[in-house]
């Protein structure tokens, strides 16, 4: 993002949730834990994409704390964050709005 870094001019194609118009963007998957600093924004930038026709994923983890799957790999939390995400990463190739899918 280089000069643009924390400032209004960051493009929209560095930062997809700053942009107007969110129609077109591919389905997006998202997960937050319920006490993550993050989580506001995350529904928002949610709601916004759902609003403007893009499907959403999106899991909110009580009790999961940002990155805590990075500290605990192996508690039971962090197994199902994993799980979820790669199960949407092996899906995304197939959606019909996928760079590449049928369309």
């Amino acid at each position: 993002m280089g000069d643009t870094l924390g400032t209004d001019h960051v493009s929209p194609c560095a930062a997809p949730a700053r942009a107007d118009d969110l129609s077109g963007l591919p389905p997006t998957y998202l997960d937050v834990g319920d006490p993550d600093l993050f989580r506001d924004e995350d529904l928002t930038y949610a709601n916004r994409l759902m609003q403007a026709g893009v499907p959403v994923e999106l899991h909110v983890y009580p009790g999961g704390i940002h990155a805590g799957e990075l500290l605990a790999p192996d508690a039971e939390l962090s197994t199902r964050i994993t799980n979820y995400r790669m199960t949407a990463r092996n899906r995304a190739p197939h959606s019909s709005r996928a760079p590449g899918g049928p369309q």
